[in-house]
């Protein structure tokens, strides 16, 4: 609610709520865990087919606590991967299907593809790379380019470079002011922003 999303954008994305374990704290000798588990919202990562290969867990607050190694840290963030999560995208269970719309922003974080998502009602079609360290596969690349509008809206330049290098004739956008897609559907004006986009990549 604080981030601006509504509950069917929830809905339509899978989100859930746990008590999650913070990283590095479960002790696999005495099966014990060196924290308590905290509250988080969970975040599918779920595939057209309705596989789900990753679950980003974003705690409700930063935690910092002494780790199994002894290691003091500060961790907001967790996740859990099986072993095909390279080179997925975040998002293929929301999109539109055979008779497509003619629009995909691909942008960085799973709220802000959440928050592209609500502020076109589903008009816009949207996927997310994850880590840093992701990237686009030749797959991954093949379905973007059958849209006929393809916009980049990455948070770094490095990593826009490298998406504009792999989709050509895509309109790459740099957020104004460092902010976000997220910051911006709390502001009010994600939905004008994107009404722009779209008329400059027609």
């Amino acid at each position: 609610l604080g981030r601006g999303l509504f509950e069917e954008t929830w809905e339509t994305f899978g989100l859930g709520y746990a008590l999650v374990g913070l990283p590095g704290t479960w002790n696999a000798e005495s099966k014990t865990r060196t924290a308590e588990k905290q509250p988080a919202i969970c975040i599918p990562w779920t595939m057209g087919n309705g596989r789900i290969p990753a679950i980003r867990y974003r705690f409700l607050s930063a935690h910092s606590y002494t780790d199994v190694d002894g290691e003091e840290r500060t961790e907001k963030l967790t996740a859990q991967f099986a072993s095909d999560f390279i080179g997925k995208l975040f998002g293929g269970c929301a999109l539109s299907g055979p008779d497509r719309v003619d629009t995909l922003v691909l942008c960085e974080g799973e709220l802000n593809a959440l928050s592209v998502w609500q502020a076109t009602a589903g008009a816009f079609d949207v996927l997310s790379l994850g880590s840093e360290s992701a990237h686009l596969t030749a797959a991954a690349v093949r379905a973007i380019l059958r849209y006929e509008r393809v916009i980049v809206w990455m948070d770094t330049d490095k990593r826009a470079t490298a998406a504009m290098a792999a989709l050509p004739g895509a309109v790459p956008f740099k957020s104004p002011h460092g902010k976000d897609a997220n910051d911006w559907l709390q502001a009010g004006v994600l939905p004008e922003i994107l009404r722009r986009l779209a008329t400059i990549a027609g």
